[in-house]
């Protein structure tokens, strides 16, 4: 899904508002399969992996909370890799979460992104806002 993200908003509990929202609409739109489709028939990744892939993401998206399991080997972490088109968006960001975690993912055309550590401090930054705004909030951990 392709979303834009509110680097305007001052609050960081009104950005993961807006964030939230804009991805449940875009869900709901189906943009998510069609994305799926266009990365498969543009040939960003091969077929095993994307099978890989489309099965973790089902089963999370069945709320349960299942592991992945390749080569009979438990995936420990799932760190994703966006694809950079080559027309348009020159940087790509990808989230996933996986037993708790959240793991992100950014690709970029150096030549033409030269600053995507800017990207990557600003997306830790946010979080930090949003886990001290929000830290009164959430249950305890177990």
């Amino acid at each position: 899904m392709i979303a834009d993200l509110p680097v305007g908003v001052e609050d960081p509990v009104e950005r993961a508002r807006l964030i939230r929202d804009q991805l449940a609409a875009l869900k709901a739109s189906k943009q998510g399969a069609a994305g799926d489709t266009i990365t498969k028939l543009a040939g960003f990744a091969p077929a095993t992996f994307l099978t890989l892939g489309q099965r973790a993401a089902a089963q999370l998206n069945q709320g349960r909370v299942n592991s992945v399991v390749a080569l009979g080997r438990e995936a420990l972490a799932i760190h994703p890799a966006p694809p950079v088109f080559p027309v348009g968006a020159r940087t790509g960001v990808a989230v996933f979460s996986y037993h708790g975690n959240l793991h992100f993912g950014i690709n970029a055309d150096y030549s033409t992104v030269p600053d995507v550590h800017a990207l990557r401090d600003g997306i830790h930054l946010g979080l930090t806002e949003l886990l001290t705004a929000t830290a009164g909030l959430l249950p305890a951990a177990d």
